[in-house]
This record gives structure tokens, C-alpha cells and sequence, in this order.
């Protein structure tokens, strides 16, 4: 299957107001308390708001960035990322409730910001400057997520009025870097899972190592993402994925912290299914 059937490109932007400023007065002054001279010797970032001001916000703003990543795999043009059409309805959803989040977070912000704005004028002292500060509507505007879908480019459709040889030329050119793309999207995928499948080993090899129950179901919501993600039919990718549902994830975790024998297996089985994602790695070109 051409990566044009396959899925499409994603690119996900985060706008945001970081809630700091320059204060020049505060800078000269550190520059001379220290004796220094030079122009470029520093600056004072004073912060416009309490850290947990908006830490709901980031919060939301992380969580999307981290399910964006979770869903999609690096392209190779920056800030465009490879959707494989099974993970579409998937990240569409959770995008979209993510969103509502963020809105909801943001809103709550700005009705708390006359509030946040007063307390920092009386602890910021002679560094508080009402100038710096964005009007509420402003504010609420700096706060944007976007998310665009594109069609991944094909070779055999890329119509312009060019010379036949030097279109012939393109064709090749663009059918080499989309084929190059997809081995990069599969190394991509399988380097995640051989990231979890050696996290899974190291600490259960070591009967000693403590673990968090998140180990086992981290490696589990890989694993059901897996098909999604066998963008070149690979059946080596299904058999990871059906062996970390069925070999892998049998056992609770308390079973594993108590059981030195389910321990041991789930820990082999983690070893095992690693060299095989290693073997398909090394065929990638």
C-alpha cells in the first residue's frame, strides 16, 4: 500500500502566552550590583503571573503534544508528522476533546487574571508595569491550537507543465524521498517499541528492580496502536503486537512483584519479541 493510501500528514501548532517580560530597569540594575560592563551580559525575565497561574493550561497544552506524538510518526519535513488512516477516527476524537479542555483551561484563566494581575502588582513592587500586561481578550487569543491534515504527496499524480524529462526527473526524485519516508516512519515505529520492550526487560530481568504498574500498561496501549501503525503489512509487527497482549500483559503487576516465575517469563518474553522488532529493523533501507 502507497503511503498516500496509507495515511496522511499532520501538522500540529501550539500558540501560547508564556507570561514573561523583559524589565530593563531590573537588568541594569543586576549589571551594576555585579559590576558588570558588558552589553550582551545578561537580561531579567520578571514572570507576569504565579507560576500556577497557568499551570492548567500547560498541563492541557502537554497532554496534546504527548497524544499527537503518541498517535503519529515523524516525517521528514519539520513539524509534519505521518497519521496512518486506521488512527484516524482515534486521534480526531481524542484531539477533539483535548481541545475542549484547552479551551475550558484557558477560559478559566482569563477570569481569574484581574485577580492574578492585582496580586502581582503588589509583589512585583516597582517592577510591576500595567503596559505588560495583554487586555483579557488579548490574553484569551494568544491561546490557539491548530491542527491541519494534508495529502501525502504521490509520485505517479504529480502533474506540472514541465519538460518530460525533467517531470520524469521530479517523479523519481519524489518517489525515492517517499520511499525513503516510509522505511524512516517503520524505523520510527519499531525503534518505540523496542524502547518499551527493553524498559520492560531491564526491570523485570532484575527481580530486585521496582516497577510501576504503568510498565505493563504502557507496553499494552502500544500494542493495540501496533496494527494502526503496520503502514507496510509487516506480519512481524502483528506478531509483536498479539505477543505483548498475550505473553506480556497476562500477569497484573502485583502477580509480577509476588511471582518470581511470571516475573522471569514476562521478562523473556519482552527479550524475545525485542530481537525480532531488532531483525525487522536491520531489513528497513
Amino acid at each position: 500500500m502507497s503511503l498516500s493510501k496509507a495515511g496522511m500528514l499532520v501538522k500540529l501548532t501550539r500558540n501560547s502566552w508564556y507570561g514573561f517580560s523583559k524589565d530593563n530597569g531590573a537588568t541594569e540594575a543586576a549589571k551594576a550590583a555585579a559590576g558588570a560592563t558588558a552589553a550582551d551580559a545578561g537580561s531579567f525575565n520578571k514572570r507576569l503571573l504565579p507560576k500556577e497561574a497557568l499551570k492548567p493550561v500547560r498541563n492541557v497544552e502537554n497532554k496534546i503534544y504527548g497524544k499527537h506524538c503518541e498517535l503519529t510518526v515523524p516525517w521528514y519535513f519539520n513539524g509534519v508528522d505521518f497519521l496512518p488512516s486506521k488512527l484516524f477516527l482515534n486521534y480526531t476524537e481524542v484531539m477533539r476533546a483535548l481541545k475542549d479542555e484547552h479551551t475550558a483551561a484557558v477560559s478559566a484563566l482569563v477570569v481569574q487574571y484581574p485577580v492574578f494581575r492585582a496580586n502581582r502588582a503588589k509583589e512585583l513592587g516597582s517592577m510591576f508595569k500595567v503596559e505588560d500586561y495583554p487586555p483579557p481578550d488579548v490574553l484569551r487569543d494568544s491561546f490557539n491550537i491548530d491542527i491541519k491534515f494534508m495529502p501525502v504527496p504521490d509520485a505517479s499524480d504529480f502533474r506540472i507543465d514541465l519538460e518530460k524529462e525533467e517531470m520524469e526527473k521530479l517523479q523519481r526524485d519524489l518517489g525515492r524521498d517517499l520511499t525513503n519516508a516510509q522505511s524512516q516512519a517503520m524505523r520510527n515505529i519499531w525503534a518505540r517499541v523496542i524502547e518499551t520492550l527493553d524498559h520492560v526487560y531491564e526491570r523485570l530481568a532484575d527481580p530486585e528492580r521496582i516497577f510501576r504498574d504503568s510498565l505493563i500498561d504502557n507496553a499494552l496501549q502500544l500494542a493495540e496502536l501496533l496494527p494502526g501503525f503496520n503502514i507496510t503489512g509487516d506480519p512481524r509487527m502483528d506478531l509483536v503486537a498479539q505477543g505483548i497482549s498475550s505473553d506480556m500483559c497476562k500477569y497484573s503487576a502485583d502477580t509480577l512483584r509476588t511471582d518470581p516465575h511470571a516475573r522471569l517469563s514476562v521478562a523473556e518474553a519482552a527479550r524475545k519479541l525485542k530481537e525480532v522488532c531488532e531483525d525487522a529493523t536491520k531489513e528497513l533501507v
